[in-house]
């Protein structure tokens, strides 16, 4: 016999990471609907609570290199589209614009 333990807790850094992936999952294909390039650069900025935004801050480096973002930042973004999404139950409202 064989007993297998699984810990189902789920830390801080998994939700983190949950809501980022989201995001890139989301954004990912908001660039295929309005037809962007897969080289195309963008630009994202995230208005949201201050624990979703510091989870998305966690996971900057990880988000921009999915979606090829030159930044993720903080507010709005003049110029840009945006979407409101849902990130795991928690709403955010998201800009997206083409560098270039």
């Amino acid at each position: 016999g064989i007993t297998v333990v699984l810990d189902t807790n789920l830390t801080d850094e998994l939700i983190a990471e949950g809501y980022a992936r989201e995001l890139v999952s989301k954004v990912q294909q908001w660039r295929k609907d309005i037809g962007l390039e897969l080289t195309d650069r963008i630009v994202l900025a995230v208005k949201t609570g201050s624990d979703v935004m510091m989870a998305l801050n966690d996971n900057r480096t990880f988000i921009c290199n999915a979606v090829l973002s030159d930044g993720l930042t903080e507010g709005g973004l003049e110029g840009a589209q945006t979407r409101e999404m849902d990130l795991n139950g928690k709403q955010v409202v998201v800009c997206l614009k083409k560098v270039g």
